[in-house]
């Protein structure tokens, strides 16, 4: 995981609280410094194959809306 670069663990707060989320669902997820609100702009699926193994990821990108901070960005969340 790498938030800064819009990656995150399947198990981290943010990404549980982000199952299931569809475009224009509201997700309130809570940190440390309190309840945060993401807006699920837009889902994206994009399947990759590991050059080596042969062996195919989905890869969920969701482009959210950050109310906390006013800001877009994204989350790229990794499923086998």
């Amino acid at each position: 995981a790498d938030i800064k670069s819009g990656k995150i663990s399947v198990s981290s707060p943010i990404a549980r609280g982000l199952i299931g989320k569809s475009e224009g669902d509201v997700a309130e997820v809570s940190a440390p410094s309190g309840i945060k609100e993401y807006e699920i702009i837009e889902v994206l699926y994009i399947l990759s194959i590991d050059s080596t193994t042969k062996n195919p990821s989905i890869h969920r990108l969701l482009h959210v809306y950050d109310a906390s901070q006013l800001r877009y960005t994204q989350y790229v969340s990794v499923q086998r």
